[in-house]
Protein backbone atom coordinates (compact mmCIF):
# COMPACT_ATOMS: atom_id res chain seq x y z
CA UNK A 1 0.00 0.00 0.00
CA UNK A 2 2.74 2.45 0.93
CA UNK A 3 4.57 2.02 -2.37
CA UNK A 4 1.35 2.45 -4.36
CA UNK A 5 0.45 5.57 -2.39
CA UNK A 6 3.95 6.97 -2.86
CA UNK A 7 3.71 6.40 -6.62
CA UNK A 8 0.28 8.02 -6.66
CA UNK A 9 1.70 11.14 -5.04
CA UNK A 10 4.69 11.18 -7.40
CA UNK A 11 2.31 11.06 -10.38
CA UNK A 12 -0.09 13.61 -8.88
CA UNK A 13 -2.91 11.08 -8.59
CA UNK A 14 -5.58 12.32 -6.17
CA UNK A 15 -7.50 9.06 -5.65
CA UNK A 16 -6.60 5.38 -5.57
CA UNK A 17 -8.43 2.07 -5.12
CA UNK A 18 -7.16 -1.07 -3.41
CA UNK A 19 -8.67 -4.57 -3.52
CA UNK A 20 -8.61 -6.82 -0.46
CA UNK A 21 -5.41 -8.48 -1.72
CA UNK A 22 -5.44 -12.31 -1.49
CA UNK A 23 -8.68 -12.42 0.49
CA UNK A 24 -11.69 -14.35 -0.71
CA UNK A 25 -10.63 -17.25 -2.93
CA UNK A 26 -7.04 -17.29 -1.63
CA UNK A 27 -8.13 -17.30 1.99
CA UNK A 28 -5.91 -14.59 3.46
CA UNK A 29 -7.58 -13.55 6.74
CA UNK A 30 -9.68 -10.43 6.35
CA UNK A 31 -8.75 -9.41 9.89
CA UNK A 32 -5.08 -9.17 8.93
CA UNK A 33 -5.70 -7.69 5.49
CA UNK A 34 -7.97 -4.97 6.84
CA UNK A 35 -5.61 -3.91 9.59
CA UNK A 36 -2.63 -3.74 7.25
CA UNK A 37 -4.52 -1.85 4.54
CA UNK A 38 -6.32 0.67 6.73
CA UNK A 39 -3.47 1.30 9.15
CA UNK A 40 -0.97 1.82 6.33
CA UNK A 41 -3.30 4.21 4.50
CA UNK A 42 -4.16 6.18 7.65
CA UNK A 43 -0.47 6.51 8.54
CA UNK A 44 0.37 7.65 5.00
CA UNK A 45 -2.43 10.22 5.01
CA UNK A 46 -1.07 11.61 8.26
CA UNK A 47 2.15 12.48 6.44
CA UNK A 48 0.68 13.67 3.13
CA UNK A 49 -2.25 15.78 2.00
CA UNK A 50 -1.86 14.83 -1.66
CA UNK A 51 -4.34 11.94 -1.71
CA UNK A 52 -8.00 12.99 -1.52
CA UNK A 53 -9.71 9.62 -1.72
CA UNK A 54 -8.83 5.98 -1.02
CA UNK A 55 -11.33 3.33 -2.09
CA UNK A 56 -11.25 -0.21 -0.70
CA UNK A 57 -12.71 -2.67 -3.21
CA UNK A 58 -14.00 -5.64 -1.23
CA UNK A 59 -15.03 -9.20 -2.01
CA UNK A 60 -18.32 -9.33 -0.11
CA UNK A 61 -20.74 -7.44 2.10
CA UNK A 62 -19.21 -9.19 5.12
CA UNK A 63 -15.79 -7.80 4.20
CA UNK A 64 -17.29 -4.37 3.70
CA UNK A 65 -18.88 -4.48 7.16
CA UNK A 66 -15.59 -5.61 8.69
CA UNK A 67 -13.71 -2.69 7.10
CA UNK A 68 -16.41 -0.20 8.11
CA UNK A 69 -16.35 -1.41 11.73
CA UNK A 70 -12.56 -1.31 11.81
CA UNK A 71 -12.52 2.26 10.48
CA UNK A 72 -15.25 3.38 12.91
CA UNK A 73 -13.09 2.24 15.82
CA UNK A 74 -9.91 4.06 14.82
Amino acid sequence: YKNALTLAVEHQVRSIAFPAVSCGVYGYPITDACGIAVDTCVHFLGDSDQIEKIIFVLFSEDYTEYYLNYIRHL
